[in-house]
């Protein structure tokens, strides 16, 4: 049986919102690509862009970033102002790994 580790994904609070954080799946083998789909929206008053910054929870360290481009606001009747995106965080490390995804402008 192949070694496997768990994946643990925390929000961290931004002007953008996440509106979905889904990990392809919560256990990986050792080396195996880590892949998340995310889907944010603007809940600023202008249309802006941010980053997206992935960090290992347990070392503090940086991961990967993502830039996102600007977006209008979200509003009630604007409500396709969304950006998804499919990404590879990383491959998983022999431990488990526990990630915070942070939005900021």
């Amino acid at each position: 049986m192949a070694d496997t580790r768990t994946l643990t994904i925390t929000l961290g609070a931004g002007n953008f919102k996440f509106v979905e954080l889904t990990p392809e799946r919560t256990v990986y083998g050792v080396g195996e690509a880590v892949k998340v789909t995310y889907r944010v929206r603007n809940d600023g008053t202008s249309k802006t862009g941010a980053k997206v910054t992935v960090t290992d929870t347990d070392t503090g360290a940086a991961v990967t970033t993502y830039t996102i481009p600007a977006l209008d606001p979200y509003t009630p009747t604007t409500p396709y102002t969304y950006l998804a995106e499919l990404v590879t965080v990383g491959a998983m490390p022999n431990k488990n790994w526990n990630l915070t995804f942070a939005l900021t402008p």
